[in-house]
């Protein structure tokens, strides 16, 4: 039972970090193709 929950809790957060890193990455080449248009 225990492990079960771990494992939850790893998916959860391994699944926010690859959002925010998603994120990032698109906020990112958003300001490089802005900063190539400028």
């Amino acid at each position: 039972m225990c492990s079960i929950s771990f494992l939850v809790l790893v998916s959860i957060s391994f699944s926010t970090f690859l959002l925010s890193l998603n994120f990032m990455l698109n906020e990112y080449c958003v300001f490089l193709e802005w900063e190539v248009v400028s």
